[in-house]
């Protein structure tokens, strides 16, 4: 097909391509490769000083190939096409990244600020609470102390974060009687301290999360001091009435919560050995045959609202059975 820019006139392919110099990595040895091969390429040439570009591809089932020259008015234009819509799509792609990024960014600064918000509800709800307390993550180092924790190692929350839990000094931290050490034991987890004149109560618990997995322990504290007191009172109190004196709970078994010296001398057992023995159960110190009746006086007497109770019965002792003439 002749045009007014051709390169082939009235000579073979052949001919005309040794004439020429291959530039920009083309090579002719590879474009009779392809043409063998029946591939399709491009190559570049150099002839009388002009640079030319051809496209060559197999046609039909045979021998037959097309050479097509592409003018560089065409390649510009179609270039500068390309360039175009690359910088289109470049700007699209850059638009939707921003877009991504910028909800990314947004739910990211949303859930932080809901975050912040319910720590500073949850640090506002602990430090309403009258009792010191500590949680600690599962390397027993100290996450969070409340208001009333902090004032009593005097001490802010920043400085005690991630220090450990040893940090209340007492004489339980680093023994075999700390309370998160007795929780792990699978023992009591109430352990007591005495500072500055009062007595303190530690209880621990475990946190869990979701997946039943331990991510650290509670440890609450409680000043029983006046309750100490208030117990030696009644222990003085009830030291100084005649015969013997119970405390117990209002149970079917009669627990008993505090007893006077007098009645550890009529009995003739030891505080340990009533709790080994009995249970502290002042139901099962009684005559097995009379235990039914102290349970009947007792419901008559809460039944008709009866502030005192008469009844007589026998006390096992060391040396067997006493009467007594119980008032309650």
């Amino acid at each position: 097909a002749q045009h007014d820019k051709q390169v082939f006139i009235d000579e073979t392919i052949h001919s005309t391509l040794k004439k020429a110099d291959f530039i920009k990595g083309s090579q002719y040895s590879k474009v009779l490769d392809d043409i063998k091969q029946r591939r399709s390429g491009f190559m570049f040439i150099k002839l009388d000083d002009e640079e030319h570009e051809f496209y060559y591809a197999p046609i039909g089932e045979k021998n037959w190939y097309i050479l097509t020259e592409l003018p560089k008015e065409t390649i510009e234009k179609n270039s500068y096409l390309i360039q175009q819509e690359t910088m289109y799509l470049f700007l699209k792609i850059e638009f939707v990244f921003i877009i991504i990024s910028a909800m990314f960014f947004y739910v990211r600064y949303r859930n932080d600020k809901l975050i912040k918000r319910n720590n500073r509800y949850f640090h506002d709800v602990m430090n309403c609470i009258p009792h010191p307390i500590t949680i600690i993550n599962k390397h027993k180092d100290i996450t969070f102390m409340n208001a009333a924790a902090l004032k009593m190692i005097q001490k802010d929350l920043k400085d005690v974060c991630g220090q450990p839990c040893s940090i209340w000094n007492t004489d339980n931290c680093h023994t075999q009687n700390c309370a998160v050490c007795k929780l792990l034991e699978h023992k009591n987890s109430v352990t007591s301290f005495e500072r500055n004149g009062k007595t303190f109560i530690v209880n621990s618990s475990l946190l869990k999360n979701s997946k039943n997995e331990i991510n650290g322990y509670i440890e609450t504290f409680q000043d029983i001091t006046k309750a100490i007191e208030k117990e030696k009172e009644m222990a003085s109190l009830i030291d100084n009435i005649p015969g013997g004196v119970l405390l117990c709970q209002n149970n079917p078994d009669c627990t008993i919560e505090l007893m006077s010296d007098r009645f550890i001398d009529i009995c003739g057992f030891s505080r340990e050995e009533i709790a080994s023995y009995f249970h502290n159960s002042l139901i099962m110190m009684i005559k097995e045959d009379e235990r039914d009746l102290i349970a009947s006086v007792k419901k008559q007497a809460l039944e008709e609202k009866k502030t005192h109770i008469e009844v007589h019965y026998h006390l096992q002792t060391k040396d067997g059975y006493v009467s007594i003439y119980h008032c309650g």
